[in-house]
């Protein structure tokens, strides 16, 4: 656990909620561990993720076309837009529609919008705009949307 918490800086990898307290926190397996098509991958670094409670309910599910959180390619606002009203993260319409379809699963397999993540994100972005000007960014939730 310490390789994967060090990995993301304590921050759930799908979310990016933070600090994950130890008993919050819990290793997801991207390709599910249940499906006879990836037992072969399932204690495979690359498989494993360290996740939040909400994120890991996803539990088995999976989809070809979810979005790898350590893709290097992956920036937020290529499929993603935040909407400042309600805290809910949206697929970009501006989006390829390969790449609107990928955000809306990701979306909904990790439960981003959990009324428990709304709150948080509103909670962080009136922290941010309180921020000390020697803040340190890996020192909050949802550090995507303070730096894309």
């Amino acid at each position: 656990m310490p390789a994967l918490r060090a990995l993301t800086d304590g921050h759930c990898a799908y979310c990016d909620l933070y600090p994950l307290r130890k008993p919050e926190e819990s290793i997801d397996h991207f390709l599910p561990k249940s499906n006879p098509q990836f037992y072969a991958n399932v204690c495979q670094w690359e498989n494993l993720y360290l996740s939040c409670p909400t994120c890991q309910s996803k539990g088995e599910q999976y989809d070809a076309d979810l979005l790898r959180p350590d893709d290097v390619a992956f920036t937020f606002s290529r499929y993603f837009i935040y909407n400042y009203q309600s805290h809910e993260i949206e697929v970009n319409p501006l989006a390829t529609l390969d790449n609107q379809r990928r955000a809306d699963v990701t979306r909904r397999l990790f439960n981003l919008n959990d009324k428990g993540h709304c709150a948080a994100r509103r909670i962080a972005l009136e922290r941010w705009e309180k921020r000390d000007p020697d803040y340190i960014i890996d020192d909050y939730n949802y550090r995507y949307l303070l730096s894309d």
